[in-house]
Protein backbone atom coordinates (compact mmCIF):
# COMPACT_ATOMS: atom_id res chain seq x y z
CA UNK A 1 0.00 0.00 0.00
CA UNK A 2 1.10 3.37 -1.01
CA UNK A 3 -0.30 6.59 -0.69
CA UNK A 4 -1.04 10.08 1.12
CA UNK A 5 -3.35 11.48 3.91
CA UNK A 6 -5.08 15.33 4.13
CA UNK A 7 -4.24 14.95 8.14
CA UNK A 8 -2.34 13.00 10.41
CA UNK A 9 -4.71 11.35 12.56
CA UNK A 10 -3.50 7.99 13.84
CA UNK A 11 -2.92 5.40 10.92
CA UNK A 12 -5.39 2.26 11.88
CA UNK A 13 -5.50 -0.86 9.51
CA UNK A 14 -8.81 0.84 7.39
CA UNK A 15 -6.48 4.41 7.04
CA UNK A 16 -3.77 1.97 5.33
CA UNK A 17 -6.61 -0.24 3.68
CA UNK A 18 -7.69 2.98 2.08
CA UNK A 19 -4.35 4.59 0.88
CA UNK A 20 -4.83 5.17 -3.22
CA UNK A 21 -2.04 2.89 -4.34
CA UNK A 22 -2.65 -0.80 -3.97
CA UNK A 23 -0.28 -3.84 -5.24
CA UNK A 24 -2.74 -6.98 -6.03
CA UNK A 25 -1.01 -10.27 -5.78
CA UNK A 26 2.51 -11.20 -4.04
CA UNK A 27 5.03 -8.82 -2.76
CA UNK A 28 7.56 -8.17 -5.27
CA UNK A 29 10.70 -6.10 -5.49
CA UNK A 30 10.83 -2.76 -7.36
CA UNK A 31 10.30 0.46 -8.06
CA UNK A 32 6.76 2.07 -8.15
CA UNK A 33 5.35 5.63 -8.52
CA UNK A 34 3.46 7.49 -5.81
CA UNK A 35 1.74 10.48 -7.13
CA UNK A 36 1.36 13.08 -3.71
CA UNK A 37 -1.55 15.45 -4.74
CA UNK A 38 -1.31 19.12 -3.28
CA UNK A 39 -2.54 19.66 0.30
CA UNK A 40 -1.45 16.12 1.78
CA UNK A 41 0.15 16.17 5.07
CA UNK A 42 1.21 12.88 5.40
CA UNK A 43 3.13 10.18 3.17
CA UNK A 44 2.49 6.48 3.57
CA UNK A 45 4.08 3.12 2.75
CA UNK A 46 3.26 -0.37 3.73
CA UNK A 47 4.62 -3.77 3.37
CA UNK A 48 4.11 -6.94 4.75
CA UNK A 49 6.60 -7.73 7.86
CA UNK A 50 8.15 -10.61 6.84
CA UNK A 51 9.27 -8.77 3.23
CA UNK A 52 12.31 -6.43 3.02
CA UNK A 53 10.02 -3.71 2.28
CA UNK A 54 10.98 0.02 1.23
CA UNK A 55 14.90 0.58 0.82
CA UNK A 56 14.75 3.87 -0.80
CA UNK A 57 12.36 6.99 -1.82
CA UNK A 58 13.19 9.76 -4.79
CA UNK A 59 11.16 13.22 -5.03
CA UNK A 60 11.24 13.05 -8.50
CA UNK A 61 9.95 16.41 -8.65
CA UNK A 62 12.63 17.50 -6.74
CA UNK A 63 15.65 16.91 -9.18
CA UNK A 64 15.46 13.11 -7.67
CA UNK A 65 16.20 14.08 -4.33
CA UNK A 66 16.48 10.87 -1.98
CA UNK A 67 14.12 11.45 0.91
CA UNK A 68 14.61 8.08 2.59
CA UNK A 69 15.43 8.64 5.47
CA UNK A 70 12.69 11.36 5.71
CA UNK A 71 10.31 8.57 6.51
CA UNK A 72 9.58 7.17 9.98
CA UNK A 73 9.33 3.30 10.20
CA UNK A 74 6.63 1.75 12.33
CA UNK A 75 4.32 -1.50 12.50
CA UNK A 76 0.66 -1.88 11.61
CA UNK A 77 -2.01 -4.77 12.30
CA UNK A 78 -3.60 -4.51 8.92
CA UNK A 79 -6.49 -6.30 8.38
CA UNK A 80 -7.31 -8.54 5.07
CA UNK A 81 -9.80 -7.88 2.92
CA UNK A 82 -13.50 -8.78 3.92
CA UNK A 83 -12.06 -8.47 7.42
CA UNK A 84 -9.84 -11.59 7.18
CA UNK A 85 -7.50 -11.93 10.08
CA UNK A 86 -4.50 -8.94 10.37
CA UNK A 87 -1.49 -9.03 9.14
CA UNK A 88 1.47 -6.98 10.85
CA UNK A 89 3.14 -4.48 8.33
CA UNK A 90 6.09 -1.93 8.46
CA UNK A 91 4.56 1.36 7.92
CA UNK A 92 7.09 3.96 6.50
CA UNK A 93 5.61 7.78 6.99
CA UNK A 94 6.78 11.09 6.40
CA UNK A 95 4.77 13.86 7.75
CA UNK A 96 6.08 17.63 6.36
CA UNK A 97 6.04 20.31 8.07
CA UNK A 98 3.49 21.88 5.95
CA UNK A 99 1.09 20.48 3.60
CA UNK A 100 2.38 19.77 -0.01
CA UNK A 101 1.89 23.26 -2.50
CA UNK A 102 2.17 21.14 -5.36
CA UNK A 103 1.68 17.49 -6.85
CA UNK A 104 4.79 15.57 -6.01
CA UNK A 105 5.72 12.27 -8.17
CA UNK A 106 7.60 9.60 -5.39
CA UNK A 107 9.51 7.02 -6.83
CA UNK A 108 9.29 4.41 -4.16
CA UNK A 109 11.43 1.22 -4.29
CA UNK A 110 11.21 -2.29 -2.58
CA UNK A 111 13.64 -4.66 -2.16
Amino acid sequence: FCGYTVDTATLTSDGIRNLQQKKGGAYSAGTVKVTVKAGAKRVVIAAPLANKGMTKVLNESALNADVTSTFVKSTVDVEGANKYEAATYNVWTFIPDVAYGQDAILAVTFG
